[in-house]
């Protein structure tokens, strides 16, 4: 039976991450932008090839060795997800198949509406605090031992430096809060809302066996509900809430269909990121 999950973080397990990772990584696998930020020795994990028919013995050394390398892949992304359930602000929701995950939505809340975030998901207290602080030393162990002499696929320079680009497209035009504080009502209500400000969206996605069957709208709408409609309060007056991401050219026609606007191209052709949009939601 295919269902939309909102994880707890209290019972979100690491499994349970290594299933998000493998949808993550099939949903991405032929994604320029996440070949360019994994690198070129994590390209081709999840594609090992055909046999080679001239030395088969060769071949099956290159086979064990991608398949090493596609196993540290998956566990490191298993572990971002995993420290994302833990972090503030982070809300998550997968699609599943019977207990299959077949579509990722990953959305972060904007300071002001994170206090009750955290009260609806369990993230507080004493109790939960040591969890989070042992677990989330356990991640960065982990990670420094398995990527000491070695970069990792997905949180490194070439991650840092393509949203750093992004960052500069999308918000360019977009105002703080101490600026809209100096603005008009009209002028605030017609505003772009700079990131922070916003509930973004920072990872979507289908598994490619499920995609042209409506799985994108579902999880979509059914995430979206789930996120209270909060107000922002400017000068003591309330504001319409922005929700806001980039996207895909491929993603594009969905995101339209359910309310969202382009509000800034974003062509970045040396970080293979062509066609992108930046598209926002006034609710």
């Amino acid at each position: 039976m295919i269902h939309v999950k909102r994880v707890n973080p209290r019972t979100f397990t690491f499994e349970d991450a290594v299933k998000a990772a493998e949808c993550d990584a099939n949903i991405f696998k032929d994604d320029a932008l996440n070949h360019y930020i994994s690198g070129p020795r994590y390209r081709n994990v999840l594609a090992v090839g055909a046999s080679s028919i001239v030395d088969p013995l060769k071949r099956m050394d290159e086979i064990i060795e991608q398949a090493k390398l596609c196993r540290r892949y998956m566990e490191a992304w298993a572990r971002v997800y995993w420290s994302n359930v833990l972090t503030p602000g982070m809300d998550l929701y997968l699609l599943y198949d019977d207990d299959r995950v077949i579509g990722i939505s990953q959305w972060e809340y904007p300071q002001y509406m994170v206090p009750q975030l955290e009260r609806d998901l369990g993230r507080t207290g004493i109790l939960w605090w040591v969890y989070k602080t042992y677990m989330n030393f356990k991640i960065w162990v982990i990670d420094t031992v398995t990527f000491w002499k070695s970069e990792h696929p997905l949180l490194n320079e070439r991650f840092e430096h393509y949203h750093t680009k992004v960052s500069k497209l999308a918000f360019g035009e977009a105002k703080s809060i101490k600026q809209l504080e100096t603005m008009d009502y009209q002028a605030i209500e017609q505003a772009q809302f700079s990131e922070d400000l916003c509930v973004t969206l920072h990872a979507f996605g289908i598994h490619p066996d499920y995609r042209g069957k409506g799985m994108a709208s579902k999880l979509l709408s059914e995430s979206i509900a789930s996120i209270p409609n909060q107000p922002i309060t400017i000068k003591g007056r309330s504001y319409s809430q922005r929700m806001g991401m980039t996207a895909s050219p491929m993603g594009v026609p969905v995101y339209e269909k359910h309310g969202f606007v382009s509000q800034a191209s974003i062509d970045v052709p040396e970080l293979s990121e062509t066609g992108a949009k930046y598209m926002v939601m006034i609710r």
